[in-house]
């Protein structure tokens, strides 16, 4: 994989070979051979190259990062690696409506911060299109998606929204990967009820994932946490940040 230094990411993938092993870890249990995976905050590629390699030639991947330098290491990335699942990338965000949005690129020594809510550590900026999933989809990829990962820094509220046009024509066993960050989230007034109730009524259950990038977390890779279920979600954002699965599986572990 291309990278650049000092960048976490890519320096974690330089020492260690592998970011977020839980998260990776999840996607070796639930993803199989063929079918689509949809990766909404794509960044330099990690998570697609890694769902393109399980999927085989058979399965799909769509590839959503609106960032001009992320995009440009994702598709460096994508046309290094032969012989996996197909790779449709696409240059926008994931939204709850169809327009244009600011996105504020991050730092060089945290790419992955990169997000359409503004902060201190955020320097330059440029206009990018947004879309729901419904457009950015196709109906025949629809019908095939396993599982979508969501990782957007603080728009999971509108990405969400957009999401929900399409709930119904998912296949009964996809499943929605997405990390929640609270503080990021630009109205204090979403929670995390607000946000996955339409979800849990669409017969969704909720799992936490522990998921976590620490360097003593690297060292033992192997060591895996399963997803458990959320019987009652709190009705004040007590997150920082977390990993949530939503998954129709009706199972106390995931």
């Amino acid at each position: 994989m291309y990278g650049t230094f000092p960048d976490l990411i890519s320096s974690y993938l330089y020492l260690f070979g592998s970011w977020e092993p839980d998260a990776t870890q999840y996607l070796y249990s639930a993803l199989r051979n063929g079918g689509i995976f949809v990766d909404i905050g794509a960044n330099i590629g990690y998570f697609t190259l890694t769902a393109a390699t399980i999927l085989g030639r058979s399965g799909r991947v769509i590839a959503i990062e609106p960032s001009t330098v992320s995009f440009d290491a994702l598709t460096i990335n994508i046309a290094a690696n032969k012989n996996l699942a197909d790779v449709r990338c696409l240059k926008v965000a994931a939204g709850a409506l169809a327009g244009e949005a600011m996105i504020y690129e991050a730092p060089p020594f945290n790419r992955g911060m990169t997000t359409m809510v503004p902060g201190w550590l955020h320097s330059g900026k440029s206009a990018t299109p947004v879309a729901p999933l419904t457009e950015l989809l196709k109906d025949e990829e629809i019908k095939h998606v396993r599982l979508i990962k969501i990782d957007v820094e603080g728009s999971e509220p509108e990405v969400l929204k957009g999401l929900l046009g399409l709930v119904d024509k998912l296949p009964q066993d996809a499943e929605i990967l997405v990390e929640v960050c609270p503080l990021r989230w630009p109205s204090a007034q979403h929670t995390l009820r607000d946000m996955f109730d339409p979800f849990i009524q669409k017969g969704f259950n909720i799992y936490r994932l522990q998921n976590d990038a620490l360097l003593f977390r690297m060292l033992w890779p192997e060591v895996g946490r399963m997803p458990r279920r959320i019987r009652k979600l709190p009705a004040r954002n007590t997150f920082l940040v977390c990993e949530l699965i939503l998954s129709r599986r009706d199972v106390e572990v995931l």
